[in-house]
């Protein structure tokens, strides 16, 4: 006796409850032409299905028609599923599967892929049908490839239980198993408690063939009480008869009878006669076992009258083979032969039932094969006529194909020189820019040495010379001021010439002026060599100057360089305005600020990264860095109005903040008590620039 496993429901169930098929005909009479009335169509055809199939194929054929009057092919691939149901029940396979393969072949064409997976499962359960196990499960596993990643956990669970069920047809118990579980995975996963309990019966049925029977006691028990919890009669029902089957491979006669007693009234109430002939077969078996003949014999009996009535042959020709042996044990010998004669009968039957289902196969087969042939024959005429004609424009088309092809090949031979110009002129345009970029190398390296040229004559011959005037300079008022030119006789020499006493002046203004001027050519030498042009070099060259003029005037000062800074190159007039304004602002301090203490403190971070839309429609990132500088006294401060004084100054470091791009302030420490005085003590310059680290 083979294990019972529940059939899995249509993929395309249409069926809106709620309206009655007068309601729905009326609505169907006032809805247009669009892909609601097909939808009216079906549902109509699907109410008539289980009582008036014709009504319900008519229904479907005029879904199909107004489908395809309106374009509507998803229609038609409805059409097809439900009016294939109707041909699977009247035992129309074939026809069905050619159906069903058109509907594939449609979901294809217009790439109807939510619809294609209920098309592949459909032609699955008509191979099912035709009991080709293997093409079914083929099917089936086209239809899970499409949808296994999508979330669609109900339908990926019901795929599931339909390939565990043939895989156990094909006695490939593995993959039954294997899909039974992920069935189960799929439906916990989506809380389908229905889906849990039709997995189960699979595993379980999957297990009982591999005869792990403790396994499969154990999940035929679980969907047994998922059938309880739904409250649902035929899953309940199913999980009692395999576990009544069960038991009764183990020899456990008395469990066994237990749960077909239990599973009887389930079938009573679901009308499930095919059910009660296998539960009445199976007490039957039990009662043998437990040697209790009479009930044996009367429970066969009744098996028999109930599989006979209901024509159920496969059960029956067990029950005649069951009841001779009961009628052995019995010594009943009369009545052993006739039994399994009615049991060979029985077979014989079977046998030519599926010689007729062949045979009405094959009769199909020729109607279509038939109806094809008289399309060929149609076709052959409808050719033969339109040959004449087509031969009669062959000539003309051949021509106008000549007549193309060479202008094609016109086409082609102008296209082929203009592409070619455009690649001459692409690559002359390309060398014209490669030797410009060499040019400008060439000038740019040229500058450059010229440069180097020039800052090494301006310091071997220029700095000399000036250096030279300087000493000289030195020289002089140290003679003019030595104890030993300072003599009566120098005395009396300045009362003869009184001119003499304003040479140590000019002197003087000559050692500042030649001073003055090596200081500048050094500022031009460093400005012109590009050895030393980085961030570094600038703040070393800032620090080295300031200094030296801070401790020519006697001024006490601090530094405090950040602690490291990038090693980017810099522009000359980027380095020159920076430190000419630091430079004046320090001139500043020691002129008018009246400090006896200088500051300066340097600080450098970078900024975040930015992004800037360039012209061309892309971005590109973008990397700042912000330098500060803070020059502090602890003098006088500046007086508002008496900027005036030194307003050029001020305004030539602002400009040359503004011409770098920075942000030049002068900021006070503490304003005086008095609220009517325009002094503050102390001043702050803060010097902010921007530096483009990419």
């Amino acid at each position: 006796m083979a294990a019972l496993g529940l059939i899995s429901g249509s993929l395309y169930g249409q069926f809106i409850a709620g309206l009655p098929k007068d309601s729905l005909q009326k609505v169907l009479r006032t809805t247009p032409a669009d892909t609601n009335k097909v939808l009216l169509y079906l549902t109509l055809g699907q109410q008539y299905e289980g009582n008036q199939p014709d009504s319900a194929i008519y229904f479907y054929r005029q879904a199909r028609d107004l489908s395809e009057r309106i374009g509507y092919m998803s229609g038609v691939v409805k059409y097809i599923s439900n009016y294939t149901a109707v041909l699977n029940t009247q035992g129309k396979f074939d026809e069905s599967l050619r159906l069903n393969l058109q509907a594939v072949a449609l979901c294809k064409k217009h790439r109807l892929t939510q619809q294609l997976w209920k098309s592949y499962a459909n032609v699955g359960s008509v191979y099912q049908y035709k009991e080709d196990y293997r093409q079914a499960a083929a099917y089936e596993l086209k239809a899970l490839a499409l949808i296994e990643n999508q979330p669609f956990g109900q339908a990926i669970s019901l795929l599931h239980n339909n390939l565990a069920g043939l895989y156990i047809n094909l006695r490939e118990y593995t993959k039954a198993l294997s899909h039974a579980l992920q069935a189960m995975q799929a439906a916990e996963k989506g809380e389908d408690s229905y889906a849990i309990g039709q997995a189960c019966i699979n595993a379980g049925n999957a297990y009982l063939k591999m005869e792990q029977l403790s396994k499969a006691i154990h999940y035929q028990t679980r969907a047994y009480q998922t059938g309880l919890a739904l409250q649902d009669l035929i899953l309940q029902e199913t999980a009692l008869i395999n576990l009544g089957q069960i038991y009764n491979s183990q020899g456990r006669a008395d469990l066994s009878m237990q749960v077909f007693k239990k599973a009887l009234p389930l079938a009573d109430a679901v009308e499930d006669l095919s059910a009660k002939a296998y539960i009445l077969q199976g007490l039957a078996r039990n009662y043998f076992l437990k040697k209790q003949l009479l009930f044996a014999a009367a429970t066969a009996d009744s098996a028999i009258a109930l599989a006979s009535e209901n024509n159920f042959k496969e059960i029956l020709s067990d029950l005649y083979r069951m009841r001779a042996e009961i009628a052995l044990a019995r010594r009943e010998d009369h009545l052993v032969i006739p039994l399994l004669d009615k049991q060979d009968s029985i077979r014989q039957l079977i046998h030519n039932d599926q010689i007729v289902n062949n045979i009405q196969e094959l009769e199909t087969q020729y109607q279509l094969q038939k109806q094809r042939s008289k399309a060929l024959q149609q076709n052959l005429l409808l050719q033969k006529k339109t040959t004449q004609t087509r031969l009669q424009r062959n000539w003309l088309i051949a021509s106008g194909i000549v007549l193309a092809l060479m202008i094609l090949l016109l086409l082609s031979g102008y296209r082929y020189y203009i592409q070619r110009q455009t690649l001459y002129q692409s690559t002359l345009a390309t060398l014209q820019a490669q030797q410009e970029n060499v040019r400008l190398k060439a000038l740019l390296e040229g500058q450059a040495q010229e440069r180097q040229r020039i800052s090494q004559e301006l310091h071997d011959e220029i700095g000399s010379g000036l250096t030279s005037m300087l000493y000289l300079t030195h020289s002089l008022h140290s003679s003019y001021h030595s104890p030993v030119v300072d003599s009566p006789e120098r005395e009396q020499l300045r009362k003869v010439n009184p001119e003499n006493v304003s040479s140590d002046t000019t002197l003087q203004k000559l050692s500042r002026t030649a001073s003055g001027l090596i200081e500048k050519m050094n500022e031009v030498i460093w400005l012109i060599n590009d050895e030393y042009n980085t961030l570094p070099d600038l703040l070393a060259y800032i620090r080295v100057n300031l200094a030296e003029t801070l401790e020519n005037a006697g001024l006490p000062y601090h530094f405090f360089p950040p602690p490291s800074v990038p090693k980017v190159s810099l522009g000359q007039s980027f380095r020159r305005n920076v430190y000419l304004i630091l430079k004046e602002a320090v001139h500043n301090t020691i002129k008018h600020a009246d400090a006896s203490q200088v500051e300066l403190r340097i600080e450098w971070k970078e900024l975040s990264i930015e992004y800037q839309q360039l012209q061309q429609g892309f971005s590109q990132r973008a990397q700042r860095g912000e330098l500060l500088f803070y020059l502090r006294d602890n003098g006088k401060g500046i007086d508002v109005e008496s900027k005036r004084v030194f307003g050029n100054g001020l305004k030539n470091m602002q400009r040359r903040a503004s011409e770098i791009g920075g942000e030049l302030l002068f900021l006070s420490e503490g304003d005086s008590v008095d609220s009517n005085s325009k002094m503050s003590q102390g001043t702050i310059l803060s010097l902010r620039v921007f530096i483009e680290l990419q």
